[in-house]
């Protein structure tokens, strides 16, 4: 929205000892909790075309957080919403990050993310923000979105086998909510196996094709090994590092 863009940023990997560890801190924190954490790309116009009223900085974080929340927004719609009803819904999106953390700032460039021909130059921040699910569900909620776009929520599950590190995971759970799942948390951990539960508005088969397009984006090869009612069991073998290209 706003003439910009996000771009995810690979998850980076962790130490697979603690993989265990990580996942069962995220289990908790969504059972405390709806809030979704999100890496994204904050951009705004610099050098003369820079906001006369705040920093060029203050700008590129405020784009951040406003994309992080319309993507929270958008992922619980299931779809594509205009944008003047999205925003009508919202309000200031910015109200719903609960908190951020500048990972990168990658400061002034020549203009690549900024749709905006007549800019030439923008500036860049990576940061990770954390995101009021379930208030952003309230607004589109109080809206009428959630009732006029919202097909029955499905739910089943994907058993993630012979997993080798927390990246892998965390590419998975990226994948699936590019493929428009709703919801992505681990409902099962063992050794060496993840079983994510998912709510989603389409049948598996078709989170599924999706699944593996945006798999190759996070640098995976991901294989459907078995399709079983409600359980699916995958396979996701790394073709490139986390933060490689």
């Amino acid at each position: 929205m706003r003439a910009r863009r996000w771009l995810d940023h690979p998850a980076r990997p962790a130490c697979l000892g603690l993989l265990a560890g990580a996942l069962l801190a995220l289990a908790a924190a969504g059972a405390s909790a709806e809030v979704t954490r999100l890496e994204v790309v904050g951009v705004a116009p610099a050098g003369p075309d820079a906001p006369r009223d705040v920093s060029v900085r203050e700008a590129a974080l405020r784009s951040a957080l406003e994309e992080g929340v319309e993507r929270v927004a958008r992922s619980l719609l299931g779809g594509a919403v205009p944008e003047p009803e999205l925003e009508a819904a919202l309000g200031d999106p910015r109200s719903y990050a609960v908190s951020y953390r500048i990972l990168e700032d990658r400061g002034e460039r020549r203009a690549l993310l900024l749709r905006d021909p007549s800019v030439s130059t923008e500036y860049v921040l990576l940061v990770a923000v954390t995101v009021d699910r379930t208030r952003v569900q309230q607004a589109l909620s109080r809206a009428g979105l959630l009732a006029k776009r919202l097909s029955p929520s499905r739910r089943f599950r994907i058993s993630l086998e012979q997993i080798g590190s927390y990246s892998v995971y965390e590419r998975v759970r990226r994948g699936l909510e590019a493929a428009g799942a709703r919801r992505a948390v681990p409902w099962e951990i063992e050794p060496g196996r993840v079983v994510i539960q998912v709510d989603a508005p389409d049948a598996p088969e078709r989170l599924l094709q999706r699944l593996v397009e945006a798999g190759r984006q996070q640098g995976l090869e991901i294989r459907v090994l078995e399709v079983d009612g409600s359980l699916v069991r995958l396979r996701a073998v790394e073709t490139a590092p986390a933060g490689g290209p």
